[in-house]
């Protein structure tokens, strides 16, 4: 068993000098929604039951933040599909990302928290949060 996972954008201003991103090129609007209708499309051709039973990782940057609404819908569009073609079907399937933490959590996060309680897969969720004091401050402030 395996699980599948995307990188969607590394769109993140904090330039922290741990992070692993090779590529932090900036992503447009249009091509932050090109890249979430790709991941929609491509998730319904998958094995889910069967070679991909562990689930979904989405990565970014920082997908949890965005200032465009057309983002946070088409994300939370994403997210439902997530419930209902992984999660729901395959009960020992996993949603995993990881997130900085830093951003108003009322942004995205919270809202796809939301979902996941709300459609009664919140157990299935691996939230993890990337914090390193040690890297990511270089001031005392």
């Amino acid at each position: 068993m395996s699980m599948v996972q995307y990188g969607l954008w590394p769109n993140c201003t904090n330039n922290c000098d741990f992070c692993l991103l090779v590529d932090r090129t900036y992503r447009s609007e249009e091509e932050r929604l090109n890249m979430l209708s790709s991941i929609k499309q491509n998730i319904k051709t998958i094995d889910w039951a069967g070679k991909f039973s562990n689930g979904i990782s989405l990565l970014g940057g920082e997908i949890y933040y965005t200032d465009s609404e057309k983002i946070k819908d088409s994300f939370l569009d994403l997210i439902k599909l997530i419930i209902d073609v992984i999660l729901k079907p395959v009960n020992i399937a996993f949603y995993s990302t990881v997130t900085n933490g830093i951003y108003d959590s009322k942004i995205l996060l919270e809202p796809t928290l939301d979902l996941f309680e709300k459609e009664g897969v919140l157990n299935q969720v691996d939230l993890n949060f990337s914090w390193d004091l040690k890297y990511r401050f270089h001031n005392e402030e």
